[in-house]
C-alpha cells in the first residue's frame, strides 16, 4: 500500500508498508517537478506497539491504509492484519483499524488519536478519498473514505467482494459515532 496526501506545506506524504526493515513507514516525497521527484526522510513506525494486539501478525502485522491532510494536520489510517486465515485465497483479514495524527508533518505522532478498535469487522481498512491539497477541493464539509469489505463480515487487503463508503463531518473525524456509511438496501450489509 502507498497511499499518499498532497499536504499543506506542498509536499507529498505517504505510507508504506513492508519495506526498510518495518511493516511501515512514513514518507516526505519532494521535487519541483513529477521527473525530479525524490523520496526523503523514511520516518519509521514502531510496529511493536501495535502488534501485540492479537491475534495481529506479530511481525508483519500492522500497515498504513490511508493519509489525508486536512487544516495541516496528518491523519494516518492505520489497520492491523493477520495472514492467511481464510482459506479463500489465503486472505489477509484486517482485524480492526484506527487514526493516528501529526501536526508536525510525521516528525511525531499522536498515537492515541483514537482507540486501535476505532474501526472493525468490514470497517477495519480505512483509505481517505483526497480532494486536492490540504483537501481543500473538497465539495462539501465531510471527509470521505472507502473500506474494502467481505461478504463474511470482515475486511480483506486483497480479494474483497465490495467497498463501502463512509463519510464524517471534517469537524469531527476522529468520533466514531460521528461517522456514516452507504450501504445497500439489504440489512445484511449494514455495517457496525
Amino acid at each position: 500500500m502507498w497511499p499518499l496526501t498532497w499536504a499543506a506545506d506542498g509536499h507529498l506524504y505517504g505510507g508504506a508498508g513492508d519495506n526498510l526493515g518495518s511493516p511501515m513507514n512514513f514518507w516526505r516525497i519532494e521535487g519541483d517537478a513529477p521527473g525530479e521527484l525524490s523520496v526523503v526522510d523514511p520516518l519509521p513506525i514502531d510496529h511493536r506497539q501495535y502488534c501485540d494486539i492479537p491475534p495481529a501478525d506479530p511481525e508483519h502485522g500492522v500497515k498504513p491504509a490511508g493519509v489525508l491532510c486536512l487544516d495541516g494536520v496528518l491523519y494516518f489510517a492505520v489497520e492491523a492484519m493477520h495472514y492467511g486465515e481464510n482459506p479463500a485465497f489465503n486472505r489477509q483479514r484486517n482485524i480492526h483499524g484506527w487514526i493516528i495524527t501529526s501536526t508536525d508533518y510525521g516528525q511525531s505522532w499522536q498515537r492515541a488519536a483514537t482507540p486501535t478498535h476505532f474501526f472493525t469487522g468490514r470497517l477495519s481498512s480505512p483509505h481517505f478519498i483526497q480532494f486536492g491539497q490540504d483537501y481543500a477541493g473538497a465539495r462539501d464539509e465531510y471527509v470521505y473514505a472507502s473500506f474494502p469489505a467481505a461478504d463474511d463480515g470482515n475486511s480483506y487487503w486483497e480479494n474483497g467482494d465490495f467497498l463501502l463508503l463512509g463519510r464524517v463531518p471534517k469537524q469531527r473525524l476522529l468520533e466514531r459515532d460521528a461517522w456514516e456509511f452507504l450501504v445497500d438496501l439489504d440489512a445484511r450489509n449494514t455495517p457496525r
